[in-house]
């Protein structure tokens, strides 16, 4: 989810991305992770993406990311809503802007059929980004039509089966299958790129003593700064309930909450953030469309 405007934490107003560029050249804002959502009683965390980046090595402009879920009443996600009205998030990211590559994947993130479980261990090579059955003949259609693509369960086989070949991420570019996954294992977070990467690890699947999810936590630590702590994530009850696929049904996902890990892959548009408490690192779940997991027999 993408904000024009964020509030920062450090000057106490609303600015836009190029504002907080500004800001933090001057030294005013402290770091990337001090935003949250403008709109009234919303405390969403928002990250301004590569605004601790050098400007000479930055491939887009700074730009705002939620990376927390915002309040029950904010407007500002109220319009968010509005606005896409039924756009996929797969079409929320890509744009005519990214041009057809030959040779190369894009993500597919499309959400599967709500109203039937569907079988997602199945690759998506064949899968293409038009819409069947219409002949619509824009310059637009025709590149997607050809574009092929992938989800992030084909991709974590292929990755799995030492694969590698081209991935076209939105307005990035091109990444090689190697490279697009990370392990975690101690790094630094502001060290990583604020692009889309798929970050992957052994981790515990533990059921919300509340009873409306499921937490994931990783075995192996991150760091920002002096701070080193196992990541974790939240998978929501309402996702569960919404998807469509069978390995994310409630059933199958409390029998994987046992003291046994699963090996787990994240797709993270930008990458882990410092919580707003300062004592923990978590990852912004987008989507079941965004994860995948392994059982592991060896432990």
């Amino acid at each position: 989810m993408k904000l024009e405007k964020a509030f920062s934490l450090d000057l106490e107003r609303t600015m836009t991305a190029a504002d907080a560029d500004y800001h933090y050249q001057q030294g005013a804002i402290r770091s990337k992770f001090s935003f949250k959502c403008p709109g009234l009683d919303c405390d969403a965390q928002v990250t301004c993406a590569n605004l601790d980046r050098p400007k000479e090595e930055r491939i887009r402009d700074p730009y705002y990311r939620v990376v927390s879920d915002h309040s029950d009443t904010c407007t500002i996600a109220k319009d968010i809503r509005i606005h896409k009205g039924t756009k996929s998030v797969y079409d929320e990211e890509y744009s005519d802007s990214d041009e057809y590559i030959k040779d190369a994947f894009r993500l597919n993130l499309r959400p599967p059929n709500n109203t039937q479980a569907v079988n997602d261990d199945t690759d998506d090579d064949k899968h293409t980004d038009g819409i069947r059955g219409q002949s619509q003949t824009t310059k637009s259609t025709i590149k997607r039509k050809q574009q092929r693509s992938r989800t992030v369960s084909s991709l974590v086989a292929s990755f799995l089966n030492g694969d590698d070949f081209e991935v076209q991420l939105p307005v990035t570019g091109i990444i090689s299958l190697r490279n697009l996954f990370i392990e975690i294992d101690g790094q630094q977070i502001g060290n990583f790129e604020d692009d889309m990467r798929i970050y992957y690890g052994k981790a515990w699947l533990n059921k919300s003593p509340n009873g409306n999810g499921f937490s994931v936590r990783f075995a192996n630590t991150l760091q920002h700064e002096e701070l080193k702590v196992r990541p974790s994530f939240f998978i929501n009850d309402a996702l569960i309930k919404q998807s469509g696929y069978r390995k994310f049904q409630q059933a199958t996902l409390e029998a994987l909450a046992t003291s046994k890990p699963i090996d787990i892959y994240i797709l993270s548009a930008v990458g882990p953030y410092l919580h707003k408490s300062g004592s923990h690192i978590n990852f912004k779940l987008e989507g079941l469309e965004y994860l995948e997991y392994r059982q592991t027999y060896n432990i």
